[in-house]
């Protein structure tokens, strides 16, 4: 039994040591921590969520602007392309164009609707093709009623909701 009891004495000590030394170890964890350097580290790290979201927030509206920017433009390359067709020599091109430029008239762009309606009415001063008026005056024939007032100019019509008499 003498030899348990040393055994049992050489594992006290070994705890005790390791106790110590888990507590060395504590102590020296606080001191690093409590330390400017482990300040400036803790700070760093509770600051790093909210700029991670920031970083998000301000990638997701970039993102968004950028969605919008190529919307934009091919709209823009789509109207484009209708009055390209319009203006071309052949009746079933010019067919093409009014039936795109159509589209536009019920666009929530007033700027497109302006133009399409322009263009359009134009476009009808000039044609020749039966076939090809008749499309113009259909498109025409179709826009809800009210949908553009004339200004004080006689060749302006803009959309209703964006008009303003001047």
């Amino acid at each position: 039994m003498a030899v348990m009891s040393s055994s049992e004495g050489q594992r006290n000590e070994d705890k005790e040591a390791i106790a110590t030394e888990k507590l060395l170890l504590e102590k020296q964890l606080l001191r690093r921590q409590l330390s400017t350097r482990g300040l400036l580290m803790a700070w760093l790290q509770a600051g790093s969520v909210p700029v991670a979201l920031l970083g998000a927030v301000l990638a997701f509206y970039v993102g968004f602007g950028q969605l919008q920017q190529a919307a934009n433009n091919q709209t823009g390359e789509r109207f484009d392309r209708a009055l390209t067709r319009l203006a071309n020599e052949r009746s079933d091109e010019r067919l093409t164009g009014v039936a795109g430029l159509n589209l536009f008239l019920s666009d929530r762009n007033s700027s497109l609707q302006r133009q399409a309606l322009q263009f359009l009415v134009n476009r009808l001063s000039l044609e020749t093709n039966t076939q090809v008026q008749g499309a113009i005056v259909d498109a025409l024939a179709d826009l809800p009623k009210g949908i553009f007032r004339k200004t004080s100019s006689m060749r302006d019509y803009v959309p209703q909701s964006n008009a303003i008499e001047v």
